[in-house]
């Protein structure tokens, strides 16, 4: 039996998805879903396609205002074609609700060897923001299955300033999380193979000077209304 989340938007967001493309996506009961042994997720909620995660587990004490909704997909690679991931695409980043939605991956070459490279991707993971929330404003979103040929063409406009932008809060809102699961997963998973990577000076930096530094370079990327949700 499926279980909706309590989230109107994100309601709206896999249903509409779900009507427009589910000819090309895997039922969710055919996903293999991978958890670290002795995880439990406390929010869990699936749909014909997706399976929903809201990032908080039995026993974390983290603030439940910095837990992103995680929305997983998958398609059948026999099925899709360059046309419909396009659609696919267009869909994600016009869909109202959504703010600066941005794909997760990088083109530089100081991340080859990184599973979000594009030598080696074969995902469309979309970052974006939800105005008006009040908790949980964030969302991940990976439709899985992609191909590697596909997704080059998928990222020819995908810049850097999206990749780090989104990098550096996610990094942010981990921390503020404050679980030791997330301050483990923000250090080596996004600090230390991407952003430091890229900006290897923010290694000395102290964590007030590196939330300075990704504040002043969010904010001249037009992400004020994150950071001014994380700095609330």
């Amino acid at each position: 039996m499926f279980q909706q989340p309590p989230n109107k938007k994100i309601n709206l967001f896999i249903n509409e998805f779900e009507k427009e493309f589910g000819t090309y996506l895997m039922p969710e009961s055919e996903h293999k879903i991978i958890k670290q042994a002795g995880e439990v997720w406390q929010r869990f909620y699936r749909s014909s396609y997706f399976h929903t995660l809201q990032t908080v587990r039995i026993g974390d004490s983290g603030k439940t205002e910095y837990s992103d909704w995680d929305l997983h997909c998958m398609v059948y690679e026999k099925k899709i074609n360059i046309k419909i991931a396009k659609q696919m695409k267009i869909f994600v980043n016009t869909f109202q609700a959504f703010n600066n939605v941005g794909i997760f991956l990088s083109k530089k070459s100081e991340h080859n060897g990184n599973d979000i490279h594009i030598s080696k991707i074969k995902k469309l993971q979309f970052m974006a923001f939800m105005k008006d929330e009040i908790e949980s404003p964030f969302v991940d979103i990976e439709i899985q299955g992609i191909s590697n040929a596909d997704m080059q063409e998928l990222s020819t406009n995908v810049t850097f300033e999206e990749l780090m932008s989104w990098a550096m809060l996610t990094y942010w809102r981990k921390k503020l999380k404050g679980t030791e699961r997330d301050s483990h997963a923000s250090k080596n998973y996004l600090l230390c193979p991407i952003i430091l990577q890229s900006f290897p000076a923010c290694k000395d930096k102290n964590e007030i000077d590196l939330y300075g530094f990704f504040e002043e370079y969010l904010k001249k990327n037009g992400y004020d209304m994150e950071v001014n949700y994380l700095k609330k």
